[in-house]
């Protein structure tokens, strides 16, 4: 089963990844599916809610979200993220300042796709 899907919410589409309890190699994977679906969209439109819930940090995640946050950010309008710790959080203020798109964090899922909906 695939952990990077298109959901519809409020009659928008938004890509989910699902990094959830997954360890680094696995984490990165994902992270390259959700590219390749971002990928097919028109730039500067993509709504994207990612669980990094229970995910592994490490040197190689760190690096491999900063390639996956500059890769994409000409198709992202915002990111929605859920799941986050103080490390994370860390991680996610490096990933705002490189990518200049609005990221929030949120505490559930309904809570980041109603906020993402709400964007014009």
């Amino acid at each position: 089963m695939s952990r990077v899907d298109i959901v519809e919410y409020a009659e928008k589409k938004i890509v989910r990844a699902d990094l959830s309890s997954l360890n680094v190699e696995e984490a990165v994977l994902v992270m390259q599916e959700a590219t390749e679906v971002i990928k097919t969209l028109p730039r500067g439109s993509v709504l994207f809610l990612t669980d990094v819930k229970n995910v592994s940090y490490s040197k190689e995640t760190v690096s491999g979200i900063k390639h996956f946050s500059m890769t994409n950010s000409p198709y992202i309008k915002a990111t929605a993220v859920v799941g986050m710790d103080s490390v994370k959080q860390a991680i996610l203020n490096t990933v705002r300042f490189l990518t200049l798109h609005e990221i929030k964090t949120f505490d559930s899922e309904d809570a980041a796709k109603e906020w993402l909906t709400q964007l014009q």
